[in-house]
């Protein structure tokens, strides 16, 4: 789901310079256990993101809602009246956990501009990243609280950017902001994982 990919590598592919702000950095995102997002693309698309470790999420934009527990994921349109229930799918699951960790720590890294207050950051994913559907990201973040600012997201279709609007590290979250319950009037389409029925 190329929106979730998107505010996941918005908020979670985060680089400082050298040495130091390096080590710093990647130690403050991999004590992450929750953050919330708040983002804009320059087409005008607005998106939230709320996104826990185990796999959970939850992410709206233009009255769509995606929910995601960690077993099973929501998809509702309510242009469509309609909500699909699905498994949690294999490439969403431990992604939390590698854009929080693994990413930062194989990405290769690039300075393109040092400011008083700013990084502007290139990273160039692993190979093994390739099922996020992008190949590289250009990150500018705030160095003293690592807060991105704004990310541009390099794949085979072209760039895509996006300006964050609020960042908020380790929010609290409860079982109940990932789930979901269909309005009643909603058509739900179940499917099954690989070998289900």
């Amino acid at each position: 789901m190329k929106s979730f990919q998107i505010a996941l590598l918005s908020i979670a592919l985060i680089a400082p310079a050298y040495g130091d702000d390096l080590d710093q950095l990647r130690r403050f995102y991999s004590q992450l256990q929750s953050l919330s997002v708040e983002a804009r693309a320059e087409t005008g698309l607005h998106l939230t993101l709320l996104v826990a470790r185990g796999n959970r999420f939850r992410l709206q934009w233009q009255g769509r809602l995606v929910v995601c527990d960690g077993k099973q994921l929501w998809n509702y349109s309510p242009e469509h009246k309609q909500a699909v229930l699905s498994p949690a799918a294999a490439e969403y699951s431990g992604s939390v956990e590698q854009l929080f960790v693994a990413l930062l720590e194989q990405a290769h890294l690039r300075i393109l501009e040092r400011r008083a207050e700013t990084l502007r950051v290139e990273c160039r994913l692993p190979s093994s990243a390739s099922a996020l559907g992008f190949r590289s990201a250009v990150l500018t973040v705030r160095r003293n609280d690592w807060t991105p600012l704004a990310v541009e997201l390099v794949s085979e279709a072209g760039i895509q950017r996006w300006e964050v609007l609020a960042f908020r590290p380790n929010p609290p979250v409860s079982p109940r902001d990932f789930t979901f319950t269909p309005p009643p009037d909603t058509e739900v389409i179940r499917l099954s994982g690989p070998g289900g029925p």
